[in-house]
């Protein structure tokens, strides 16, 4: 299924869609994270927000690359921790 497919058939609620989206992305929205955060927990968090917000705004989305999109709502979403979370952040 190309992104196309998948974010038609996640715009219309298909829970099966986002699993699929879910179970594709993770691996890798983790091994990024991973390198910035270093705790295990934060990361976890962090990308279980990023999947809620996507599935909660579904119906706006329009055709673009979601690997793109969910990389952005990951970045955007490590913004809304607390300071006291962003301490397990490493700074580069």
């Amino acid at each position: 299924m190309d992104d196309k497919q998948l974010l038609g058939e996640l715009k219309r609620g298909n829970n099966a869609a986002f699993e699929f989206l879910f179970k594709s992305y993770y691996p890798r929205l983790r091994g990024y994270a991973i390198r910035f955060i270093e705790d295990e927990e934060t990361v976890r968090d962090i990308i279980q927000e990023c999947f809620l917000r996507f599935w909660e705004r579904r119906e706006m989305l329009s055709a673009f690359s979601l690997t793109s999109l969910l990389f952005s709502l990951f970045q955007l979403t490590v913004g809304i921790f607390t300071e006291s979370d962003m301490s397990k952040i490493v700074r580069l």
